[in-house]
C-alpha cells in the first residue's frame, strides 16, 4: 500500500467546533435608590429594584458615577409615570375659550400686582390680629409671594393660547408617553443605540417590571419605536426657506 493510500485511509481529525456564545455576565447588585426616594414616595412599594441592573445593562459599560446618575433618572421616569397615572387628564379647551381667558388673566394680574405692593401692610395687619388673639408672630404662616405668582400666570395663559394642543388629552398610552418615550430619549442623551446592547423590547419589559406593572405588548413597542424615529427624523430635517 502506497504512502498516499495509507494517509487517505487515516481518519481525518474532527473539525474544530466554533466556540459557543458566552453567557452574559451576571448582573451586579442594584444601585442604591436616590436620596429623594423614600417609603413616602408615591407608589414606592410598587418599585422592584432588582430589575434595575438589567435596564442599566442596555446603556453599556459606565463609570460608577454615571450609573448612579442613570439610576436616579430611571427612578424619576417611573415615579413620574405613577403620578401621571394618578392624575386625571385635563379637560379639552377650544381656542375661543383660551382667548377669552387672556383678558381675565391680565385683569387678575393687574389686581394681584397691586396687592403685592401692599404685602408689607397686609403682613403687619395679620401680625397685629394674630398677636392680639394671643399667638406669637413666629407661628404665623407666610403670605403668598405675589410677584412669583404674577410672573408666571400671564406667560402660562399665553402659552395655552399659542399651543392649544396642550389642553387636549394625550392620545398616547401612559406607558408610551411616560415610560417608553422617556427611556428612548435617555438612550439618545447617553449616545446609546436602541438595539446596541440588546433588544429594546427586552429593556422595556424590564422597565415595566421595575415599575411594577404588566409587561408591554411587543407590537405596541415596535410601533412606538418607529413613530419615535420618524418624529426624530422630521425634527432633524432642515426646513426649506422660500425665496
Amino acid at each position: 500500500m502506497g504512502l498516499v493510500e495509507t494517509m487517505a485511509r487515516r481518519k481525518s481529525p474532527p473539525p474544530i467546533s466554533a466556540p459557543r456564545d458566552q453567557p452574559p455576565a451576571p448582573l451586579p447588585a442594584p444601585p442604591a435608590p436616590p436620596a429623594w426616594f423614600t417609603a413616602a414616595t408615591p407608589h414606592a412599594r410598587s418599585i422592584a429594584p432588582r430589575h434595575l441592573p438589567a435596564i442599566l445593562r442596555h446603556f453599556g459599560e459606565r463609570e460608577p458615577e454615571e450609573l448612579r446618575e442613570l439610576s436616579d433618572k430611571i427612578y424619576k421616569i417611573v415615579i413620574l409615570h405613577w403620578i401621571t397615572r394618578d392624575t386625571p387628564p385635563p379637560p379639552p379647551a377650544s381656542r375661543k375659550e383660551l382667548r377669552a381667558l387672556e383678558p381675565v388673566a391680565k385683569n387678575f394680574d393687574a389686581k394681584w400686582r397691586r396687592a403685592g405692593r401692599l404685602h408689607d401692610l397686609i403682613r403687619a395687619a395679620q401680625t397685629y390680629v394674630q398677636v392680639e388673639a394671643g399667638t406669637f408672630p413666629e407661628e404665623l404662616q407666610e403670605l403668598p409671594d405675589f410677584n412669583a405668582l404674577s410672573s408666571w400666570i400671564i406667560p402660562s395663559i399665553s402659552a395655552l393660547v399659542s399651543h392649544p394642543e396642550l389642553t387636549h388629552p394625550n392620545k398616547k398610552s401612559i406607558e408610551r408617553s411616560e415610560l417608553w418615550d422617556p427611556l428612548m430619549r435617555l438612550m439618545m442623551e447617553y449616545g446609546v443605540g436602541f438595539h446596541q446592547h440588546g433588544h429594546l423590547i427586552v429593556t422595556i419589559r424590564e422597565l415595566h417590571a421595575f415599575a411594577g406593572i404588566e409587561p408591554p405588548k411587543d407590537g405596541s413597542v415596535r410601533a412606538a419605536e418607529l413613530a419615535f424615529k420618524k418624529q426624530l427624523a422630521m425634527q432633524r430635517r432642515p426646513s426649506r426657506t422660500r425665496r
